[in-house]
């Protein structure tokens, strides 16, 4: 069984939307056979989860949804928030990074101590 297989496997066998959302924890080859069915989580959930903020849907977990999984609101409130796109948030959440409105992941340089 190859990686992206296990993962379609671990994906219809997840029992919890925490489980399901696991999924964008690993690189999109291993989730693309269930995009669909991620995309319809997504769309089905997202406000609710928003609204009652389960404990493991932490600012890391956000931080791993690709934008084109997210309710288009909420990438444009991360944006204006200074944490649009997911390389951004990543990086920004891997590092303890604060970017500013207009950075970028590339352009962002990390605070060197003297």
């Amino acid at each position: 069984m190859t990686g992206p297989q296990y993962a379609t496997v671990k994906f219809h066998e997840a029992t919890t939307d925490e489980q399901r959302i696991e999924r964008f924890s690993t690189r999109p080859s291993y989730y693309e056979d269930v995009k669909v069915q991620l995309q319809e989580l997504m769309d089905e959930k997202w406000d609710d989860w928003m609204a009652d903020r389960p404990e493991w849907l932490t600012d890391n977990v956000i931080a791993s949804i690709p934008d084109d999984y997210l309710p288009k609101p909420e990438v444009k409130r991360l944006e204006v928030e200074g944490r649009g796109g997911e390389v951004q948030r990543f990086w920004g959440m891997e590092r303890g990074a604060k970017l500013q409105p207009g950075e970028n992941a590339a352009s962002h340089k990390p605070h060197q101590p003297a």
